[in-house]
């Protein structure tokens, strides 16, 4: 894993001299937080290597004593001492090698052993550094045994709330529960329109509830009651930014928090506790997956129709302010100002024929050349031009957004297809990301040599079989 070393939340930050694959020592500058433990090569700011603290089974102390051939590793130059290697493992493939002699120090320093987990993100490696004294070494056991075995009962919390999780939101997300829910939406608001049609059936003269409204209110409230409880298994599920980046579950968590108060202490309106109930149907829109599509492409051509609609308000505008400065003697009903002028032409766009005000004729009979060239003119740029573009420019943005919205569920879909299959053999998740997120050529020559570096530990130019198996956590 190529990442940065961390520059806060620093637990402890040291040189020391490490066992490579091997059998020879180099020196490692090694970094520990309350989380993981960095290392990385004494120059270099990328960890070459990390260990959660979670995913520590033991740290011991081993005594070093005796000689061996060869010069202690030089910090500063980063020089190797080279070991007698004895290989005991050469049968099995990917396990890892430990030179006995190379665990031998001639100053009878202690060396400091770090145990993985097998099914860990190390795959049970055991890591050997040289500590700079006794007491160091002895320290730093005792404390990352306690942070491990601390870091594993929250990890194992985490995890079975993680489990459960993902267990309530794939139930959540199915078909069936969806369906339920949203029929439990439909039946709501065939409801509200049954409270709405028997408004006057509802109360008594003396505006208390009727038999029939106090059972419609009963309903009603075991509805916000299972709609309440709908809400609180999805941001379980979803919990915390995955639920609030959906503008569909912030919408239901406003309309049952409405719907909670009016139910509480706070006295609401009625006339606004039904508009709330009525605005329930649109939770309907996150449960329909062809609904979401239509709002979601709806939503996108907002910002050009918007645009479209302002040179149509302009256009408007314009000939409010000649309708005031030609008219405004003539028909004052409707052109003695700005606001009266606007108004008549939004009705003469939206339906009306003509302006009554203006009359097309004069009363001796011939007609009047002035109101039928501004009106005539109007209704050829504003009704006949620019209203249609303005929804063509709607509708091709509409048809737009759907078909990007299509296009990104065939590539998700052909995505995870792919991410299936590549499931198949270690080294496909490590191939896909480098051959799917890089910019150019020269980045992807720089991200694999970077990986290079990471792999050969013991800088020797080249990768043997035991540092490719300990780089990609085979």
């Amino acid at each position: 894993q190529i990442t940065q070393l961390p520059t806060e939340g620093i637990e402890g930050d040291e040189i020391f001299e490490m066992l490579m694959l091997d059998g020879t020592w180099y020196a490692r500058h090694v970094i520990w937080t309350l989380q993981h433990i960095f290392i990385a090569r004494t120059e270099e700011k990328i960890a070459v290597d990390t260990i959660p603290i979670a995913e520590i089974s033991v740290v011991n102390t081993i005594e070093s004593s005796g000689q061996v051939p060869g010069q202690m590793a030089d910090a500063k130059k980063n020089e190797p001492r080279k070991l007698v290697r004895q290989n005991t493992n050469k049968g099995l493939p990917c396990e890892q090698n430990v030179d006995t002699l190379a665990l031998k120090s001639a100053d009878s320093s202690l060396t400091l052993q770090v145990v993985t987990i097998p099914e860990g993100f190390n795959s049970g490696r055991t890591y050997y550094f040289r500590m700079h004294s006794t007491e160091q070494s002895e320290k730093l056991a005792s404390e990352f045994n306690a942070r491990a075995i601390k870091a594993k009962q929250e990890a194992e919390m985490k995890s079975r709330i993680e489990r459960t999780q993902d267990t309530v939101r794939v139930i959540f997300n199915s078909f069936p529960a969806q369906s339920f829910a949203g029929m439990l939406i439909l039946a709501n608001f065939f409801i509200n329109i049954a409270q709405s049609q028997m408004n006057q059936q509802l109360v008594d003269e003396s505006g208390n509830a009727t038999p029939m409204g106090r059972t419609l209110e009963d309903v009603d409230i075991a509805f916000t009651a299972v709609f309440t409880l709908e809400l609180l298994i999805n941001l379980f599920a979803h919990w915390f930014h995955p639920f609030f980046a959906s503008m569909y579950n912030v919408v239901d968590a406003v309309i049952i928090a409405l719907s909670l108060v009016a139910l509480g202490p706070i006295q609401i309106p009625v006339s606004v506790l039904r508009v709330v109930r009525a605005f329930r149907v649109v939770r309907l829109f996150g449960r329909l997956k062809s609904l979401r599509s239509i709002i979601g492409a709806l939503t996108a051509s907002i910002v050009p129709m918007f645009n479209s609609f302002i040179i149509v308000l302009l256009f408007m505008a314009i000939y409010a302010i000649i309708g005031v400065t030609y008219f405004a003697d003539a028909a004052p009903e409707d052109f003695s100002a700005f606001d009266r002028a606007f108004v008549a032409l939004f009705r003469l766009s939206s339906g009306d024929s003509w302006i009554d005000s203006l009359p097309d004729r004069a009363e001796d009979g011939p007609l009047n050349g002035g109101t039928i060239t501004f009106i005539t003119s109007y209704i050829v740029v504003v009704n006949w031009t620019l209203m249609p573009v303005s929804f063509a420019v709607m509708v091709n943005s509409f048809v737009a957004e759907s078909e990007r919205a299509k296009e990104e569920e065939r590539a998700a879909r052909q995505q995870a297809d792919k991410t299936r299959r590549l499931r198949k053999f270690t080294l496909d998740p490590l191939l896909k990301f480098l051959t799917t997120h890089y910019v150019d050529d020269a980045d992807l020559s720089d991200r694999l040599q970077r990986l290079f570096k990471v792999i050969d530990s013991d800088n020797s130019g080249a990768v043997t079989y035991q540092e490719l198996c300990a780089g990609v956590k085979l």
